[in-house]
Order: structure tokens, then sequence, then C-alpha cells
């Protein structure tokens, strides 16, 4: 069952693209916001109502008939859901912030506890960060490697009572991350493609191949930060493993996005896009 009213109208988006393509064998490069599902997407009112009915299938909410006979695009589809949804504002920030908050925290708790908290203990952490996450995360394949790989690791920690599975958490999301970028490049869009449409989604040809440049690059990013974060689990003490996986790590993902952001703007001004 997804969760429609913990996601963002980004996030239904995102999810409505993969719901579309499975369905339907579309491809994903022509669902866009404003593609009309009728007329571009070939979608007819039979097709329709297998999609309403798969939709409450999905998420549990049922499109009220006359809310469904306006929708005319993918946007208005994401809409509707979202209405269906019906969840404050307040509560989609508190379980936004929650997990980024949680995962921020996570090395440095380890560390703390580390010699004064038995390890199986600790384990709840984990348990809290998958919990945390699996609200806010699509049930696709993704979400469900996440939170079965974190739930293996807290196993393996309560069973032996020991640090190391716990300390193996940031190279699971790593792999994750790697994983899902990875597959983008094999069966496009990009990712960073899908995002980026989800503020320009009439992207040119040359800002697609800009995206999948940036995808790559972030795979590269997450097999040496992967890297990095198993060797500190190894072979350092708690100590470095937490001030890389907690403080270094972000900060180099920082320094990526803002050099990315510099990178994107010449890129803007020189192809005018």
């Amino acid at each position: 069952m997804v969760l429609i009213s913990t996601m963002s109208k980004d996030e239904i988006y995102v999810w409505i693209v993969d719901v579309l393509h499975e369905m339907f064998e579309l491809d994903k490069s022509n669902i866009t916001p404003q593609a009309n599902l009728y007329t571009e997407l070939d979608i007819d009112s039979i097709d329709a109502v297998d999609l309403a009915v798969k939709l409450k299938q999905l998420t549990g909410k049922r499109l009220q008939p006359e809310v469904f006979k306006t929708v005319r695009t993918v946007q208005d589809v994401v809409n509707a859901l979202a209405f269906a949804g019906g969840v404050s504002n307040i509560n989609r920030l508190i379980l936004t912030v929650l997990p980024v908050l949680v995962t921020l925290l996570y090395p440095l708790a380890i560390w703390l506890g580390h010699g004064r908290v038995e390890p199986r203990l600790l384990a709840g952490l984990l348990l809290l960060a998958a919990v945390t996450r699996l609200f806010t995360l699509k049930i696709n394949k993704a979400g469900r490697w996440w939170v079965s790989g974190a739930l293996l690791l807290a196993a393996l920690a309560v069973w032996g009572n020991a640090l190391l599975p716990l300390q193996l958490y940031p190279v699971l999301v790593n792999l994750v991350m790697l994983g899902v970028f990875g597959y983008s490049l094999i069966a496009p869009p990009s990712m960073v493609e899908r995002i980026a449409r989800l503020r320009e989604p009439d992207l040119p040809a040359v800002a697609v191949a800009y995206t999948r440049r940036v995808t790559q690059v972030w795979c590269i990013f997450f097999v040496i930060n992967g890297s990095i974060a198993l060797a500190t689990a190894l072979f350092a003490s708690p100590a470095i493993w937490s001030l890389y996986n907690g403080v270094i790590a972000y900060g180099l993902m920082g320094v990526l996005f803002g050099g990315e952001y510099l990178v994107r703007l010449r890129f803007k001004r020189r192809h005018n896009v």
C-alpha cells in the first residue's frame, strides 16, 4: 500500500510515471505533467477506468467520479491523488524532516553509544531509520531493498550484539542510491532528468544529455562514498567512522550539489536553455 498522504505532489508525480509505464508500457520520457492522457498517451476510456481501479488498489484512496471525469493530464491525476490523500502541510513537513534528522544524527548517535550501550540496543536506531524512511519512500523495488537491508543489518546487530552491522548502514544507503541512479541510465529517463522535468517538463535534447551526465557523476560519487564508508566501518575507529559518515560525507555532497549548480548556470547561458 502506497501512503499517498505522506507524499508531496512531486513524489506522487514520480510514482505515477512508474505506474503508467508499468500498466501501459509507455515511454517514460513522454509522460510529462502536461501530457494529455487521451490525445498524447493514447489512453482510452477503458484504460482510464483500469487506471482508477489500479490506483485505488495501490493507495486505498478512491477517486471520486466527478473528480476523475475532469482528469485530462498527468498533472490532473497527481492533483486528484493529492486531494484524496488529504494530509496537512504540517504533517507532511514532519514526515519529511524526521527521516532527514534521523539519518543525519545516526552516525553521531552510534558513536556516542559505543562502549556505553550494547549494539543490540543501538539497533533500535537502525529500526527507527528504516521506519521513518518507510513512511516517505514509494513502495517500489528501491524502497523494499532499502528497508529490507536496514532490517537485516539490525537483526545481525541484535543476533551478534555487534557494532559492525550498524556501521554498514551508510554503505547500504549508497548501494541503494547507486542502484536507483544506475538503473535509470539503463532504463531512461535518467534520475536527474526526472527531477529536472518536475520544474521544466519540456527539456531540449542538449539538456537531456546534460542530466544524463550529471546522473553518471552521482553514480561515481555513490561508488566512492560507499567505498570509503565501508573502509571506515571495517578499519577505522568509531570516532573516525562517525566523523566521515556524519560530517565529511554530507559536506562532500554539498560541494557536489553546489558545483553542479554553478556548472548548470554556465550550461544554461551557453545553450540558452
